[in-house]
């Protein structure tokens, strides 16, 4: 990145995944283009931090698959989650960790997350998602084929206007690949806040809404009162309060407020950075500003 030039890069070059990509940025960018490209890095980056814990990431998908059959919209994520917590949502995780119990957490956030997948159901910005970034111009570069001999780095550099962020990590013959997904679980973290706040999101407005309604536990049934509640026209009427001076309809609030839901009830679509030191302690993940790490 030459010096004063805005531009935002990711960079990651080590066995098994090469991707070097580039946005490139100039005085008529737009901050829906960065979003958009945020959120394809984004789509990028968090997969590989569940690649590197070492899952069965192919059988937890395949359970995945079994759990809802049938099964469409939000409607049925209750009917999803309750296959989940049963006999063969267990089996599946214990499976997927091949005896590591630590990593169960994990396994259960990726099982989570590919039932989202298979509901169609959004809880993160997708850089094809035409209501939202329609007419955005791409301005990307990206190459997918390394040297023979990759250079053991992962790194995400941004400038743009007032915001710059510097994440580097140079992996070695010792290092854990834990720490490997404690960083792109970082770069993720950046990712997600930058992203919705460039949509035009004011994300202050749909945190306390979802503060407001309370605590949930993480239940079935609690599921379905959320559920109930982002389907309610109390709701309707907060998304178009949170959406105004944007083009999506309401699109970027409805999959933000799911998300914040989703997290309040401590159901983890992510490798989910309390989860990481949880399982382990010595693990140090840097924060976003103004992200405060939960109890």
């Amino acid at each position: 990145m030459a010096e004063n030039t805005d531009s935002i890069e990711f960079f990651a070059d080590c066995p098994g995944w090469f991707l070097k990509s580039t946005k490139a940025i100039d005085t008529g960018t737009k901050p829906l283009e960065v979003a958009k490209y945020l959120a394809f890095v984004r789509r990028n980056v968090d997969i590989k931090a569940f690649t590197f814990l070492n899952l069965d990431l192919a059988a937890l998908s395949k359970a995945a698959s079994k759990m809802t059959e049938e099964l469409k919209g939000i409607s049925s994520l209750p009917v999803a989650y309750k296959r989940m917590a049963a006999k063969d949502g267990k089996e599946a995780v214990e499976s997927a960790v091949m005896g590591e119990e630590h990593k169960k957490p994990f396994a259960n956030a990726y099982l989570f997350r590919m039932i989202l997948e298979n509901l169609k159901l959004d809880y993160t910005l997708h850089p094809d998602r035409n209501r939202i970034f329609a007419g955005c111009a791409d301005g990307i570069k990206n190459e997918s084929k390394g040297s023979k001999d990759p250079s053991n780095a992962i790194s995400f550099i941004a400038k743009y206007g007032k915001w710059v962020s510097i994440k580097k990590m140079n992996i070695r013959e010792d290092t854990k690949p834990e720490e490997i997904a404690a960083h792109l679980t970082s770069i993720r973290l950046t990712l997600d806040k930058k992203a919705f706040e460039y949509t035009g999101l004011n994300a202050a407005g749909p945190d306390d809404y979802v503060a407001s309604l309370g605590k949930m536990r993480r239940s079935a049934e609690n599921l379905e009162k959320a559920i109930n509640i982002l389907n309610s026209k109390a709701t309707d009427v907060k998304v178009a309060e949170f959406s105004k001076g944007t083009n999506d309809g309401g699109e970027v609030a409805r999959i933000y407020l799911l998300r914040q839901m989703l997290q309040a009830m401590k159901l983890n679509f992510d490798v989910s950075p309390e989860e990481l030191t949880s399982a382990y302690p010595n693990l140090k993940i840097p924060m976003p500003p103004g992200r405060k790490p939960k109890k």
